[in-house]
């Protein structure tokens, strides 16, 4: 087998990663069969993972006189897995995942043994023309049980550990580890005079995911231009982000209403000092919000405002 070239092996982890990212931030985790399929997935990623050798590929890149920007879309992604990690590691970390195999068990065995319990005693009950005929198919039916039995141990041994492992946390650190490696090779240089976004309460506890997520559904690339779910969080919680909040044209009454929701909702006593971060980082002038933010709700709104209006409401109810 031919050995894949620098670029092939970038892309392929690039992909990985950017599917892996995708999962987690729309994973329910739920105990369903569905999250079954989850877990075989993060296993498949997780074996991937753990036998790249990321130090190898920084020594192609240097070895092979690349320029380091080729891993550029890799590091954000992995700078990303670890920060859904960061927001969603209390989602993640308190699953319980000794609950999904015995309903995996469940799903793939009980109706079937059921069906031949019921057929057993079908066979029994049933007048055949000879007790040789009723003999052969109560032997036909205990051996369809006991090779129903043996597919039961057999699934049990093959994967009743990958469905309760915890992938999060083993891919989260395998992404950390990577990460440290590349730093080490190709260390990120740091602007000489960064604008950064400076926390006035704890950063990351005021404004959980979930409501993020909701806000981010109604809001992306409609009143601002497109992000990502884990960059539209940093943002609102004031963590530090490469990530820009624009506001389309247009937008910035609604903009500033939201902007006041989520001001109304912080429960906090530096909830002013928020609002003035916020809404330097979105470009709304401290006068126009003042004077806009209630105009959504008001007499001389439009319609579209009041949708709006009315579905941001909805989701701080």
């Amino acid at each position: 087998m031919e050995r894949m070239t620098l670029n092939e092996t970038i892309a392929n982890l690039s992909s990985l990663y950017e599917e892996l990212n995708n999962r987690w931030l729309n994973d329910t985790c739920s105990v369903s069969v569905y999250q079954v399929s989850r877990q075989k997935e993060y296993r498949d990623s997780y074996e991937k993972l753990k036998s790249t050798n990321i130090e190898s590929l920084a020594l192609r890149v240097i070895t092979d006189s690349v320029n380091e920007t080729v891993l550029g879309r890799l590091r954000n992604l992995i700078a990303e897995n670890i920060r859904i990690y960061e927001t969603r590691q209390d989602d993640f970390n308190q699953f319980d995942f000794d609950k999904l195999y015995p309903l995996w068990e469940r799903y793939l065995f009980d109706n079937k043994r059921e069906l031949l319990l019921k057929d057993k005693e079908t066979i029994k009950d049933y007048h055949y023309p000879t007790e040789q005929e009723r003999k052969l198919l109560l032997e036909e039916n205990q051996f369809d049980l006991n090779q129903l039995d043996n597919d039961r141990n057999e699934l049990y041994r093959t994967e009743s550990l990958c469905i309760r492992q915890n992938y999060y946390s083993l891919i989260s650190d395998i992404s950390c580890s990577f990460g440290k490696i590349l730093d080490s090779y190709f260390p990120i240089e740091k602007e000489k005079t960064p604008k950064e976004i400076k926390p006035v309460i704890n950063p990351g506890l005021y404004f959980d995911m979930k409501r993020v997520s909701a806000i981010h559904h109604e809001c992306n690339n409609i009143q601002f231009e497109n992000l990502t779910e884990v960059d539209f969080y940093a943002i609102l919680n004031l963590q530090p982000t490469n990530a820009k909040l624009s506001i389309k044209s247009g937008e910035k009454t609604r903009m500033s209403f939201l902007i006041h929701k989520l001001y109304e909702y912080l429960k906090t006593d530096n909830k002013k000092e928020w609002r003035t971060a916020i809404l330097e980082v979105a470009g709304i002038d401290e006068k126009y919000y003042n004077s806009k933010y209630k105009e959504p709700e008001s007499e001389i709104s439009s319609r579209k405002s009041e949708s709006f209006a009315q579905r941001i409401n909805r989701i701080f109810e």
